[in-house]
């Protein structure tokens, strides 16, 4: 069976003829370097899943889950955006220094704040930007991805996402701590994760140089929660009723707040029998540590 000539060309015609051929190859919504397919000489402004196969990294394109989320004014989301912009915007001053073009944002707070819809908002927006996004859920996936990008495309910016950082760093910590600043660690990317419980990532994760900049994700303000309760509820449930939830729902994140309209409108049980159900795990507090303050700056 012949190889395909794209292929041949590539392993038999020189490293010069090797350098100028290095493309990714495109089937449907997967892109890699070896296959009978169309050949792409860059990687769409998207969010792509590094996967693993046998023949190395593969990207595969996805869709940011923002189907449910919503922009809130000073919302979290802007404050993020603010941080990756103006990291994008001082790289000559990197330049300039000699320091790598590096930085890691995180996300952190109790469970159902909206860190994840943050960061789904935040992927989105970087596309339109056109920038390339990746989700990876190893430290290997995502060093032979970003090895196997940078030798197509040396000088794009990347963003490197990844949720529940506490639990990579659990398996994968000295891989991470290379990635971010070690041997492995890339020019013009940035890093961007959210974790639940910060408590759990060591401090050597958490000092200038791996995780620089910490952003604490609260529950929603009560304009925020009125906003989305107002969103959700328009047409099932009066303007009153729903003022009356959000003052009442002090604490709550997105996730409750969710919960609270599947029991009340969807399972047809009593408001304040939902909202006690809810309540208990709402007392419980993600606040870093006293030891952790001086870290967290």
């Amino acid at each position: 069976m012949r190889r395909p000539l794209v292929e041949a060309l590539i392993n038999d015609g020189g490293d010069e003829l090797k350098k100028s051929l290095i493309q990714y190859m495109q089937s449907g919504n997967t892109f890699t370097p070896v296959g009978e397919v169309t050949l792409v000489d860059s990687l769409g402004p998207y969010a792509f899943n590094i996967n693993m196969t046998m023949m190395g990294a593969v990207f595969e394109r996805i869709k940011p889950k923002t189907d449910e989320l919503m922009v809130f004014e000073d919302s979290h989301m802007h404050q993020v955006v603010r941080e990756i912009d103006r990291f994008w915007e001082r790289k000559e001053h990197y330049d300039r220094l000699g320091l790598m073009h590096s930085r890691g944002i995180l996300m952190y707070g109790p469970p159902g704040t909206g860190k994840s819809g943050a960061l789904q908002q935040v992927v989105e927006m970087m596309a339109k930007r056109g920038d390339v996004v990746f989700f990876a859920k190893s430290t290997s996936a995502i060093c032979e991805g970003l090895k196997s990008f940078r030798e197509i495309e040396p000088k794009r910016r990347a963003v490197i996402c990844f949720e529940e950082a506490d639990e990579l760093v659990r398996y994968e910590e000295r891989g991470l701590l290379q990635l971010m600043d070690g041997d492995a660690k890339t020019d013009n990317v940035l890093y961007l994760a959210t974790t639940n419980y910060i408590d759990r990532l060591p401090p050597r994760m958490l000092r200038p140089g791996r995780f620089d900049k910490k952003i604490y994700i609260g529950p929603p303000s009560m304009e925020s929660r009125l906003k989305y309760l107002r969103h959700k509820l328009k047409g099932l449930a009066e303007d009153a009723e729903i003022v009356r939830m959000a003052r009442e729902s002090e604490g709550f994140g997105f996730g409750h707040l969710r919960e609270l309209i599947a029991g009340v409108y969807a399972m047809g049980e009593p408001v304040a029998e939902v909202m006690d159900r809810l309540r208990a795990p709402v007392v419980e507090s993600n606040k870093p540590s006293k030891s952790l303050v001086s870290l967290l700056g």
